[in-house]
């Protein structure tokens, strides 16, 4: 194939490319950035302290604070709560979306817990005494 052949297809591929492009436009309210960046910051830090409970065990401590894995996970989990009522309330202030954020919470509260009953619990509380099923 000549170069102009080649050409000539990687435009017209070039052009049914960028008629699916929808191009991305940051938020541009810095309130609205600050709740949302805030939010994914506080789940970020909340991911780390889970992995770090995983990898190192929920009842060890941290080398050099000695702030045992379990207390962190429990603060970071808590400003995790505290973010997404306040990004829930920021971002939709008329409650237009109330009923669907409560189904969808209850709908994944239920597959959680049928998933969780799978699952040995090697721990010293059985499932049922954890949820009172």
């Amino acid at each position: 194939m000549s170069d102009t052949a080649n050409d000539n297809k990687m435009n017209a591929d070039m052009s049914k490319l960028d008629k699916h492009l929808n191009p991305w436009i940051p938020e541009k309210h810095a309130k609205t950035v600050a709740v949302i960046g805030k939010l994914g910051e506080e789940c970020t830090e909340a991911g780390t302290a889970i992995f770090r409970s995983i990898i190192q065990g929920v009842n060890e401590a941290h080398p050099e604070t000695g702030k045992v894995n379990l207390v962190w996970l429990f603060e970071e989990m808590a400003d995790v709560t505290a973010l997404m009522a306040v990004a829930r309330k920021y971002l939709d202030e008329a409650g237009i979306f109330d009923s669907e954020f409560d189904a969808r919470v209850k709908r994944k509260t239920k597959h959680i817990k049928a998933w969780l009953k799978g699952i040995p619990d090697t721990r010293r509380a059985s499932y049922e005494e954890m949820f009172d099923v």
